[in-house]
């Protein structure tokens, strides 16, 4: 799990509980935070209060309820600018890291000029936080009709509005923008949060419905904890809701929603709402679902208040150590930034005590999880062609989509037929699951370039090859037990554009256990076809598994190394500035590094940051032993700049500190080839100071045999991000915690 790790800085008005408690800036779990504590990276964070109280640290979850009144008059319009504005200017004190809207951002869902309004309140959020929004039965053209007009909505806040950033997920279904995802890290965790419409339609099984492609989303991300948000839920005065208010009936109750989507998917563990305000506008309840774990449900929504609500936003702070009848906390607090008052009554400000890595730590430990997808990561074993009944001798291994369809061409009898396989998936290489191990989960993600009936797919029990047609496998593929498996391992339902999400786990544990490995063929459900991108499109199919390795990785036997340029004789620290703008110049002397997309300012030069550790890799003292199984590697810099931070991608190539813009063509390029396509991580904005960061991927696969060439540190923004280097009073340290093969053989 990716980790972007900082040191706390102090609240500046104290809490008035009885404890102080001071927001952590990103996501330093409790044992995180001791574990660094304990090896001097984070000595810094202060750990006494007033009074002499313990100080605990927490960060913060904000949601926003109905701002349909501020929206509606300029008189109230301040309240809504009050709430982003003192979000933003709060972000580090109250280390906020994600801020959810409840839905009806408007009152009238015809009125361009309360959508104006709304937008530039919110415009305040764009790049300085990650946020959600969706419609609520005000934001639709007609309240409380779901057949009319959502165009003010996905023309103010649909997919164009967030498709640019790292942390938004994506639409679905359809591209209107009503329902959507967002992927957010804090306090060591990985989150997944949902944003659902006013009572979403469906069933979980259905991918073409909200609550389908809400769970295509769970699928596609099950070890994420999990955060829904929707407009109308539980009730201000008890209970989930048991009937619709939609006049056009595409709608469900709270209930149907809790039994469709929330109970049976164990990683939800909140669900938000607003729009409910039959007494106070405040009501919160425990549920125990299906794993018999709690689900927090809170519903809020002020505008019964004076003013349309005077503003009032719910806090929701994550507290770690901070609990009494579990290790941590969340804390929910009433907050309004124009009256600049919390409101402590009961329903205003409670509390709910759990484990955070027991709740949020969804894998068991020892979890692994690996993807498969064409041109990633140096993986090139993806198959898939189109069977097409109509051309029955043309191949189509070449063709960058395929097309499932009773009809091809329409209003004819001639099937089309789509065939698809990973290879070199199952092995005991590096980059592969090893036979024998059981698997947690399994999903096929595939990018669907024309809605239609879907499919059902069958596991191939025959073999093929790309270059297959209709004729060539004697009239396409029979799920006859004989070709394919007669039962199917998978049924789509109507698919939307956009991305669409199969579990598989069936079939892979199979391939896994020992069965021939011939992917999957997949059959027409319908003549409305369904076509989706293949291997030769720059949106391949990705297949992701989740899997227990099967190994003890027993803590009390773990050993620690730290490497640091000067300290303990340690001077195999390599790194240096690549400079779009200097493509000549080597800075492998320098004693800081710039990531930036625009250096100098205003200008298209980039520049990218290089460092690496040699003899990480080795048997002596002060190195991690081959093989050896890492519980945690965290890498630390000095941060003498603050800003919008870096990606960071596992080199591929070798370089050395000398190399320059030039000499390495024009820079690095996540391309899978010079580094990993996907990021080991991002950090977001980084602050001034010490920052620590979770590189516990990179160094893992280094101690299985894949070669040590470091990090290339991209730009994520042009507000460039400086941090000190090994050749400075502060250089990058690596701290490595670990169990040897021998230790492992011992236990």
């Amino acid at each position: 799990m990716a980790r972007f790790d900082r040191i706390p800085r102090t609240r500046s008005q104290p809490d008035a509980d009885s404890t102080d408690l001071a927001p952590v800036r990103s996501g330093c779990s409790r044992r995180t935070v001791l574990g660094l504590l304990a090896s001097g990276i984070l000595a810094t964070v202060q750990t006494t209060a007033v009074a002499g109280q313990d100080q605990e640290t927490y960060w913060t979850v904000v949601a926003i309820p109905d701002t349909q009144f501020y929206a509606a008059s300029t008189d109230l319009a301040s309240y809504a600018t009050d709430q982003t504005d003192w979000i933003v200017d709060n972000l580090d004190s109250e280390s906020i890291q994600f801020v959810t809207h409840e839905g009806d951002l408007v009152d009238d869902g015809g009125s361009e000029q309360e959508w104006d309004r709304i937008d530039a309140t919110m415009s305040t959020l764009d790049g300085a936080v990650p946020y959600s929004v969706l419609p609520g039965n005000h934001d639709w053209a007609v309240t409380n009709d779901k057949s009319s007009s959502t165009a003010n909505y996905t023309e103010y806040f649909g997919q164009s509005r967030f498709e640019d950033r790292s942390w938004y997920g994506g639409a679905g279904p359809g591209d209107d923008g009503r329902n959507s995802y967002q992927l957010f890290s804090a306090g060591g965790y990985d989150f997944l949060h949902l944003a659902l419409e006013w009572e979403p339609a469906g069933t979980a099984s259905e991918p073409s419905t909200p609550l389908g492609w809400a769970q295509s989303i769970i699928d596609e991300y099950p070890d994420r904890p999990t955060i829904v948000t929707t407009h109308s839920y539980l009730r201000d005065d008890g209970g989930r809701t048991s009937s619709v208010q939609d006049r056009s009936d595409d709608a469900n109750t709270g209930e149907a929603v809790w039994q469709e989507l929330i109970e049976p998917n164990p990683q939800i563990f909140m669900v938000l709402n607003g729009h409910w305000h039959e007494t106070d506008g405040e009501n919160h309840q425990v549920s125990t679902n299906r794993a018999d774990l709690p689900v927090y449900e809170i519903v809020a929504d002020y505008q019964d208040r004076a003013n349309g609500g005077n503003g009032w936003v719910r806090l929701l702070q994550f507290v770690p150590g901070g609990g009494r009848e579990a290790a941590d906390r969340i804390r929910v607090r009433s907050y309004s930034p124009s009256l600049d008052e919390y409101e402590t009554d009961s329903d205003s400000e409670f509390t709910f005590d759990l484990d955070f890595d027991s709740r949020f730590s969804s894998r068991e430990d020892g979890s692994e999880q690996i993807s498969f997808q064409q041109g990633s990561d140096g993986y090139s074993g993806t198959v898939d062609t189109t069977l097409a009944e109509a051309e029955p001798n043309q191949s189509f291994n070449t063709a960058g989509g395929v097309t499932v369809d009773t009809q091809e061409p329409h209003s004819t009898d001639n099937r089309t037929q789509a065939l698809l396989r990973f290879n070199d998936i199952i092995g005991n290489d590096d980059g592969q699951v090893s036979p024998g191990t059981t698997i947690e989960s399994a999903t096929l993600t595939v990018e669907t370039t024309d809605e239609g009936d879907g499919g059902v797919g069958h596991r191939m029990l025959t073999d093929w090859n790309g270059e297959d047609t209709w004729v060539s496998l004697d009239g396409g593929i029979e799920p006859d037990g004989n070709e394919a498996t007669t039962d199917p391992e998978f049924e789509t339902g109507e698919i939307s554009t956009g991305t669409t999400s199969i579990d598989v786990t069936q079939s892979v544990q199979q391939w896994i256990n020992g069965e021939p490995n011939y992917g999957w063929a997949v059959l027409p459900l319908g003549d409305n076809g369904w076509d989706f991108a293949t291997s030769n499109s720059d949106t391949p199919p990705k297949l992701t598994i989740s899997y227990d390795p099967d190994a003890d990785n027993s803590s009390d036997q773990s050993e620690r190394i730290s490497l640091q340029q000067g300290s303990d004789g340690y001077s195999a620290t390599v790194d240096t500035n690549l400079r779009e703008n200097e493509p000549e110049q080597s800075f492998s002397t320098a004693e800081s590094v710039t990531i930036d997309t625009q250096d100098p300012h205003s200008t298209n030069n980039e520049a990218q940051a290089l460092i690496r550790f040699d003899n990480l890799i080795g048997d002596g003292g002060q190195q991690l032993p081959p093989d050896a199984i890492v519980e945690d590697a965290t890498l630390t810099v000095e941060t003498i700049n603050d800003g919008d931070g870096g990606a960071v991608h596992r080199i591929l190539t070798d370089w050395s500190g000398e190399d320059t813009w030039t000499s390495l063509d024009g820079g690095i390029q996540a391309d899978g080839n010079e580094a990993t396509t996907d990021p080991e991580f991002e950090t977001g904005e980084v602050p001034e100071g010490s920052t620590s960061i979770d590189v516990t991927r990179s160094v893992q696969q280094w101690a299985d045999g894949a070669q040590n060439d470091g990090w290339a540190v991209l730009p994520l923004g042009d507000d460039g991000w400086d941090f000190m280097t090994s050749n400075s009073d502060t250089p990058p340290q690596l701290t490595v915690s670990y169990v040897s093969e021998k230790q492992q053989s011992e236990q």
